[in-house]
């Protein structure tokens, strides 16, 4: 299957709604109240971690192409429409996407949910003190929001064992 050709088939999704496939890729016909809902029902279970993709056509295309990439998406228990473009594709093609869930807005909302629930948020990536700086306006806008902590780590982090090593040292300390 292509970009150029999507699919729209309705599949069955892990927060008990559809999806939709554009371009061979499930998105989630939800709303952001509804992405909300169901990442914070996903964090008051416990469990293993999971995690969220907000795809946009720019994605839709590198997963054409680009296996590591489609590999992530496969694994994600929410894909989100975060992009205009989607959710026009899948009103043409007959398969309605209800509404553009932009990934930053997601993001601002969970923390807010958060803050109420009494859940714990931990910032991980960006440039060198971007994390703290995000940690103190997010406490400032929600200030009963639990900071379990946050992490910049420096780019190519990720193929260092030394680093790997702090970053799971951190994240063990972070979650007692």
């Amino acid at each position: 299957m292509t970009a150029a050709q999507p699919n729209t088939e309705s599949v069955a999704a892990p927060w008990h709604g559809h999806r939709v496939v554009l371009a061979g890729t499930p998105i989630d016909a939800c709303t952001m109240a509804q992405s909300v809902s169901a990442i914070i029902a996903r964090a008051q279970a416990g469990g293993p971690p999971s995690y969220v993709v907000t795809p946009n056509a720019a994605h839709l295309v590198q997963l054409q192409h680009d296996p590591g990439f489609r590999t992530i998406y496969r694994g994600a228990m929410l894909s989100v429409a975060d992009g205009m473009p989607l959710v026009w594709a899948s009103r043409a093609l007959g398969a309605p996407l209800p509404e553009r869930v932009n990934g930053t807005d997601l993001f601002v909302n969970l923390c807010k949910q958060a803050a109420e629930t009494g859940l714990r948020v931990y910032l991980f990536g960006g440039r060198a003190g971007a994390a703290d700086a995000a940690a103190a306006e997010l406490v400032r806008r929600y200030p009963s929001l639990i900071m379990a902590g946050t992490c910049c780590p420096p780019f190519g982090f990720d193929a260092d064992p030394v680093e790997l090593a702090k970053l799971a040292k951190a994240n063990l300390a972070a979650s007692i």
